[in-house]
């Protein structure tokens, strides 16, 4: 019987400024070490082999099966996040009535100044 390599396509290559787990010897995923992906080793082929992490300060060299996607990002790299959302236009003409009653209360609030 013959033995070949099954290509994963569903392998997920971290993109930089990602976080994730630095796989471990030990069995509780919570001791494992967690870094922060700071740029993509690619091998002669173009194919992502390997990942430099940053790691309490320190960069740490990894391959791409020995780290674990979690799903955090860092804020840098995020689109937009902190910008307000634009408001939507009404998607209708108002009504003549409440037009009416809109101006009848300006001009009720600006009488009682």
């Amino acid at each position: 019987m013959e033995s070949y390599r099954v290509k994963r396509l569903d392998a997920h290559v971290p993109e930089v400024g990602e976080v994730v787990l630095i796989l471990g010897e030990e069995k509780n995923r919570g001791r494992w070490k967690k870094g922060k992906v700071i740029r993509i080793v690619k091998g002669a082929d173009g194919v992502a082999r390997g990942v430099i992490l940053l790691h309490k300060g320190k960069q740490l060299e990894r391959p791409i099966q020995s780290v674990c996607p979690l799903e955090i990002r860092s804020a840098e790299h995020e689109p937009n996040q902190g910008a307000c959302p634009k408001r939507r236009e009404p998607t209708r003409e108002r009504r003549r009535a409440a037009a009416d009653a809109a101006s009848r209360i300006k001009n009720i609030l600006r009488d009682d100044d």
